[in-house]
């Protein structure tokens, strides 16, 4: 928040109207955002764009198409800030076909767009649908309302691996078909690849160990942490880097799909306890030392046989939405190419 006297100062030069566009500039570029009623709120390292003749939505469209994605990617300066600047941006080619064939492409998007975002919202009623039904089942696992016993997280382990990273210098360590996830690959529950891969040399000259398939994944030290606590399962053997940890369960006392959404509603709870020294962090002893609450592994594993049902569900909805994805590119790509009219 910041005072009235400098929100009237900042609205001298930018001031925000219905029907503007708004887009990072800095760090994040691109997401640009149409506005759709007269906003209270001034911005900062934010692009805004007033369109003249053109309908809002139009260029709204174009901002989010794919080829503008690509060349911000690779127009942008800087080290680890990317940006673009406002120069730039003013002097961004953009078509402009007439009026009546501007309406006809924001017609056909918004559709398409629409059906991208009520298929986004689907996964996440799964998503909710498991949380609530974790809930029903167990309590609230910090509470513990049901009187459930406890153990620590590292009793429920037959083992705890930490990662590493291979020598740089060896380039041919990364030439491998063996996943190497490391926080940046932590963006979905159940992982079957990475973006870098390395050889079983890697593995064996270096502090790299082989996670088997089916252990709970977690980040202990990252940026990632000030916002989420990333947790996911690997369903391949892999490799993690030194900023993650792998748990390795006793399935007589625990299943990773439980401890998976355990985390889910404990991930408040511990982001709490992130420090920062020279890089956001969680105390490792913090983590093994929570008391998980141990439910009969009946239970545990009747709960795992739904997300199991509920996940087989999500992959088919997935590529529903993958295909209206790809479709909505190539709408993209035909209305700018000035083949929608």
């Amino acid at each position: 928040y910041i005072s009235k006297e400098d929100f009237d100062k900042i609205n001298q030069r930018s001031e925000v109207h219905k029907n503007d566009i708004i887009m990072p500039m800095i760090g994040t570029i691109g997401n640009p955002l149409l506005i759709i009623n007269e906003p209270n709120f001034a911005i900062k390292n934010v692009a805004l764009f007033k369109p003249k003749n053109e309908n809002p939505k139009f260029l709204l469209h174009y901002l989010k198409s794919d080829f503008i994605k690509q060349k911000f990617l690779f127009d942008s300066k800087g080290g680890t800030q990317k940006f673009v600047s406002l120069t730039y941006l003013r002097n961004l080619p953009i078509p402009i076909p007439p009026l009546p064939q501007q309406e006809k492409i924001v017609k056909v998007l918004d559709i398409s767009s629409a059906l991208i975002e009520k298929q986004k919202e689907l996964l996440k009623k799964y998503d909710l649908f498991l949380k609530s039904k974790f809930i029903e089942m167990f309590g609230d696992p910090i509470s513990n309302p049901m009187g459930w016993s406890t153990l620590e997280l590292s009793k429920l382990c037959k083992k705890i691996l930490g990662g590493g990273t291979p020598s740089k210098s060896n380039n041919s360590y990364f030439s491998g078909n063996i996943p190497w996830i490391t926080p940046k690959d932590m963006k979905k529950k159940y992982l079957n690849d990475s973006r870098d891969h390395i050889t079983e040399e890697a593995i064996s000259k270096s502090s790299v160990k082989l996670i088997p398939k089916n252990s709970l994944l977690m980040v202990i030290r990252s940026g990632i942490l000030k916002k989420t606590l990333p947790v996911s399962i690997n369903t391949v053997d892999t490799t993690i880097n030194q900023d993650m940890k792998a748990f390795i369960f006793d399935t007589a006392k625990t299943n990773n799909s439980y401890i998976l959404h355990f985390f889910e509603h404990y991930e408040v709870y511990l982001l709490n306890k992130v420090r920062s020294v020279t890089a956001d962090n969680l105390k490792f002893d913090d983590v093994k030392n929570i008391k998980v609450i141990t439910p009969p592994i009946d239970l545990q594993n009747k709960f795992a046989q739904i997300v199991e049902k509920i996940e087989q569900i999500k992959n088919k909805e997935s590529q529903k939405l993958e295909h209206l994805q790809t479709l909505h590119n190539s709408l993209m790509d035909k209305a700018f190419k000035g083949e929608i009219g």
